[in-house]
């Protein structure tokens, strides 16, 4: 890692999820978010490296992943909907 790089850990349980997030958010705002890697332990943790990103990307980022997980949660834990209704 370089020396003007700065890491994140990142607790998610959607992997696939925080790739598109963080390669969509690069795209749009010109950042340089990169996932280093995944820890595995109790929690599964993303590194996530940046250089040209300031504060505000970073918690607008966390922001913008926060909201999608929430609704990929929310879409899931309902039950579909019966034709009787």
């Amino acid at each position: 890692m370089e020396s003007n790089k700065k890491r994140l850990q990142i607790i998610t349980n959607y992997e696939d999820l925080l790739r598109k997030t963080i390669e969509t958010y690069n795209k749009v705002y010109k950042t340089d978010f990169e996932i280093a890697g995944f820890m595995y332990d109790e929690v599964v943790r993303a590194l996530v490296d940046f250089s040209e990103a300031s504060v505000h990307h970073v918690f607008q980022m966390g922001v913008v992943f926060g909201r999608a997980c929430e609704h990929l949660d929310k879409a899931s834990s309902q039950p579909p909907r019966s034709s009787w209704e």
